[in-house]
């Protein structure tokens, strides 16, 4: 089977045109490891499981990986001109600063009146440079979460200089394969490097740590975002092969047990190796199984009409997670162990940080987006329908509309196979983007 951007070939099914809402109930559970990874293990538990949840941390090399992928998806065709690149810089600001701008409120607001901002590093956060920083406390101090925004932010501006240079290697999938694995390879070749020198051993306060340059590091997690970049384009070119969900399967499985795997092992923890590149591999594996068998349980568990709203709120849950954290003084487990009040406490704890995330993510986070970025980018008022009303019994809507191109599959030459031409573009009905932007 060859592939050839120039021939189309009509799908057979609907499957790959279906919004990827698994993808989306994925943030919930990668948020959820972060979080856990912030609370004290229960006293008394195995050391395999005390490694688990504070491997938690892995979850930004999913965000990251992921963010690659959605955006790909969406914005691969979109930004040719410079009125295409300004819309997509509005969106992304719209997306992340305004409920960012929040949760940068409370701990600076608190650390004012106690007067100890400190306002340097409160103006490094504001730009969203503070992951630059070689000083962890400038990174990590208030407000901790916000180091992975700056890293975002970052990301997002590099994707139309990324874009030209993908799109001169999406040839065939094995070329994309290929690149993937060369990707993956230079970020465990960096890892090593670091272990061989005695880097990967340094306090995460010094700034030729493997902590600061391989877990922080905007321009390392350069590799992360490429990786999602391709995984994206490989599943267009993919999708539509009759092995697709078959090894979509696989690649699902294998990377799940790789994970839980990986992060059981206590040697692995707060490892050179566990910054990154010991979880981009199953990041890849993980995103594109979900994509390419939508059919299978765990896809269809994460694509739950709940999950996906609660992947929704991830991103605000995400952000004010530690807060709340140190607000209910979570993690009291850790003097009594597990027991049945032990759990119950915790799991309400859990839910209030989630209702929290919940509030914020209506009452701010979604009419705020919207409201910036019609100030930002007035175009969009007049091309983006306004999305329905969202809720937790109903499903996500698309707060962004790719051009329909992107619900088409890659076109496919077949051998013996006839050559259908596309309908025109007034004749396609409207379509929900594969996965929406939050």
């Amino acid at each position: 089977m060859t592939a050839s951007p120039r021939t189309a070939r009509p799908e057979s099914g609907n499957a790959a045109r279906r919004p990827l809402d698994q993808l989306t109930g994925l943030r919930l559970f990668a948020a959820l490891a972060v979080y856990f990874s912030h609370v004290p293990a229960p006293k008394g538990a195995p050391g395999w499981l005390v490694a688990l949840l504070q491997s938690g941390y892995a979850g930004v090399t999913f965000f990251f990986v992921l963010s690659g992928f959605v955006l790909t998806l969406n914005y691969f065709d979109r930004l040719r001109t410079r009125q295409e690149v300004w819309s997509y810089a509005a969106a992304r600001l719209a997306r992340v600063y305004p409920l960012y701008l929040v949760a940068l409120a409370w701990p600076s607001v608190h650390l004012w009146a106690a007067g100890n901002l400190p306002e340097w590093h409160l103006l490094q956060k504001l730009i969203g440079v503070q992951a630059w920083s070689p000083d962890v406390h400038v990174a990590f101090g208030f407000a901790g979460p916000s180091w992975s925004i700056s890293v975002e932010l970052f990301l997002y501006a590099t994707l139309p200089l990324l874009i030209p240079l993908v799109r001169g290697l999406d040839r065939r999938a094995a070329a994309l394969v290929g690149w993937i694995v060369v990707v993956l390879a230079a970020l465990a070749a960096i890892t090593l490097l670091f272990e061989l020198t005695g880097r990967g051993a340094l306090p995460v306060t010094d700034p030729q740590s493997a902590h600061r340059w391989l877990y922080r590091m905007p321009l390392l997690r350069l590799g992360d975002f490429a990786l999602g970049i391709l995984a994206a384009r490989l599943f267009l070119r993919i999708r539509d092969a009759a092995w697709a969900r078959s090894l979509g399967s696989w690649l699902l499985v294998g990377s799940l047990v790789w994970t839980v795997l990986a992060a059981a092992q206590p040697s692995m923890v707060y490892s050179g190796w566990s910054w990154d590149a010991l979880y981009a591999p199953p990041s890849v594996g993980l995103i594109l199984g979900l994509a390419l068998a939508p059919a299978h349980p765990v896809s269809r568990l994460l694509a739950l009409r709940l999950v996906v709203f609660l992947g929704e709120v991830s991103f605000a849950f995400y952000l004010t997670h530690k807060t709340v954290i140190e607000l209910v003084n979570a993690g009291q487990w850790q003097h009594t162990g597990l027991t049945v009040p032990s759990v119950l406490l915790e799991a309400t704890k859990l839910c209030f940080a989630t209702a929290l995330a919940i509030g914020l993510h209506l009452g701010i986070e979604r009419p705020a987006r919207t409201v910036v970025r019609g100030w930002l980018d007035p175009s969009a008022r007049r091309t983006t329908p306004p999305p329905p009303p969202e809720r937790p019994g109903g499903s996500a809507p698309a707060t962004e509309h790719p051009d329909p191109a992107l619900t088409e599959p890659i076109p496919v030459v077949r051998t013996n196979a006839p050559v259908v031409p596309r309908r025109p573009a007034d004749a396609t009905p409207s379509r929900r983007p594969l996965v929406p932007l939050r």
